[in-house]
């Protein structure tokens, strides 16, 4: 009887499955592997996928479904959102922990609307993209994800952004001190250490950079983090406080005003 019972809970508990991830990591003091010296290049073995879903926009956009090589070349599934005018400035977007490219459909299609070329991306272990959960590997890939987006014949890579939420805020930090070539960067509820990823390091090498940094004040350690990091960003950096408990890219939805004030940062720092 003791065996049967022990068994019946099993099955439930597969059965019931893992909840939809939607949380906020919590802060680690662990301090993650730097990027190597050498940063990967467009690599003319990389494989790329494309193709063209029904819901592309405005007319004579386009939206593709993209297979981009990460580190140790994981394949990494992505969205490339380009507008009806090309070249365009282009804009990475870095999802949240246990979610996936598809949360940035709606700001992508606002982008998208106003010029911007975007790629989204599935980080490894979320979504489409497979591969274990890696901080130090994805700090590589995102790296990966932002070049082949420069390299990319409909973007101009004189005029290219960032945008993070959560841990992909810290990766997109940390991306920011990687590539200096990147224009602005924006983080949606940052942390000074997710999983490792520190973010004090590298915004202090990006100092000077146009940096957005977001967090609502009941999200107390993103709202703390942001405060300690602005001072550092230097004098072009800007840092927005909501009311409120959001977090990431549930700002987008709870601050409706958020998306027009991401728009007008973009406009003032990539142009029109």
């Amino acid at each position: 009887m003791r065996v049967f019972i022990l068994l019946a809970v099993g099955l439930l508990l597969s059965a019931c499955g893992a909840p939809a991830a939607d949380v906020t990591p919590m802060p680690a003091t662990a301090t993650p592997t730097p990027l190597p010296a050498e940063t990967p290049t467009n690599s003319p073995t990389a494989t790329e996928t494309a193709t063209d879903e029904p819901d592309a926009g405005p007319p004579g956009a386009s939206v593709q479904t993209v297979t981009l090589s990460g580190a140790g070349a994981l394949q990494l599934a992505a969205t490339l959102f380009l507008p009806a005018e090309r070249p365009a400035p282009g804009v990475l977007l870095l999802h949240m922990f246990g979610r996936q490219r598809s949360d940035w459909d709606p700001l992508a299609g606002r982008l998208q609307e106003s010029g911007y070329a975007v790629l989204t991306i599935d980080l490894r272990g979320h979504g489409e993209t497979e591969g274990a959960l890696d901080w130090t590997l994805a700090q590589e890939d995102v790296l990966h994800a932002y070049q082949w987006l420069a390299g990319h014949e409909a973007i101009q890579a004189e005029r290219t952004a960032v945008i993070g939420a959560s841990i992909g805020a810290n990766l997109a930090l940390v991306l920011g001190a990687a590539a200096p070539e990147i224009d602005a960067l924006i983080a949606l509820s940052p942390g000074l250490d997710y999983f490792g990823v520190r973010t004090q390091p590298s915004v202090e090498t990006a100092a000077g950079r146009p940096m957005l940094l977001v967090a609502a004040e009941n999200d107390t350690f993103a709202a703390d983090s942001v405060r300690n990091l602005t001072p550092l960003a230097g004098e072009s950096a800007e840092q927005v406080l909501f009311s409120g408990g959001s977090h990431g890219t549930q700002l987008l939805e709870a601050e409706p005003e958020l998306v027009d004030r991401l728009l007008q940062f973009l406009r003032t720092h990539l142009g029109e």
